[in-house]
C-alpha cells in the first residue's frame, strides 16, 4: 500500500502476482516494463499512467490484468507486451487506453471494461467466439477498437447505448451485441 502518488514504477514478481494500492496517481515515464507478473491487481485513487507520450503509459507484462481507478474516475493508459487471458479495467467515468502485443481474452460474463471511452489497439483478436461469455464485455459510451494490425476479429458485448463507434478489424470480422442504441454522428 502506498498512501500517495507514485512517480516511477518497477515491479517484477516473475510468475507471482502483484497487488498494488495507492492513494494517488501512478506514473512512469520510460518504455521499460513497469509490472511483470502473472496477475496484476491494482486499486488506484487517481490515474494509472498518462497520455503525454507513449512512454507515459504503464508498461505491463502480465497474463491477468485488473485495474480499478473508479474511486477517483481516473483514466488508464496501459501498454501490455503480449496476450491477456483475463481483463478487468474499471475507470468509472474516466477513459481507458489499452495497447497489447497479442490477443485479449476473457471467459466470464462480468464487465471487462468500464469507462466513458475505450480506445484499444490490439495486435490479435479482441475476445473469442466459443461462448457468449468469451466476448469482451464493455460498459462504455465511446468504443474504439483496432485489431487491423493482425487482421483479427472482435467479439464485443456492450451493456448499453454507444454514442461513438469506431471498430477496425482489417480483414477480420466484428460481432457486436449491445443493450441499447448505437449512435454515431460521423
Amino acid at each position: 500500500d502506498e498512501s500517495d502518488t507514485l512517480d516511477t514504477l518497477n515491479l517484477n514478481a516473475g510468475t507471482g502476482n502483484v497487488t498494488l494500492t495507492t492513494g494517488g496517481t501512478v506514473l512512469d515515464g520510460d518504455a521499460d516494463a513497469d509490472v511483470q507478473a502473472s496477475t496484476l491487481t491494482a486499486v488506484i485513487n487517481g490515474a494509472f499512467g498518462a497520455a503525454a507520450t507513449a512512454d507515459d503509459a504503464i508498461d505491463t507484462s502480465v497474463t491477468h490484468l485488473n485495474v480499478d481507478t473508479s474511486s477517483a474516475n481516473g483514466s488508464q493508459w496501459i501498454d501490455e507486451s503480449d496476450t491477456l487471458d483475463t481483463l478487468n479495467l474499471d475507470a468509472g467515468t474516466g477513459n481507458v487506453t489499452l495497447t497489447t502485443g497479442g490477443t485479449v481474452l476473457d471467459g466470464d460474463a462480468d464487465a471487462d471494461v468500464q469507462a466513458t471511452t475505450l480506445t484499444a489497439v490490439i495486435n490479435g483478436a479482441f475476445g473469442a467466439a466459443a461462448t457468449a461469455d468469451d466476448a469482451i464485455d464493455t460498459s462504455v459510451t465511446h468504443l474504439n477498437v483496432d485489431t487491423s494490425m493482425a487482421d483479427s476479429s472482435q467479439w464485443i458485448d456492450e451493456s448499453d447505448t454507444l454514442d461513438i463507434l469506431n471498430l477496425n478489424a482489417g480483414t477480420g470480422n466484428v460481432t457486436l451485441t449491445t443493450g441499447g442504441t448505437v449512435l454515431d454522428g460521423e
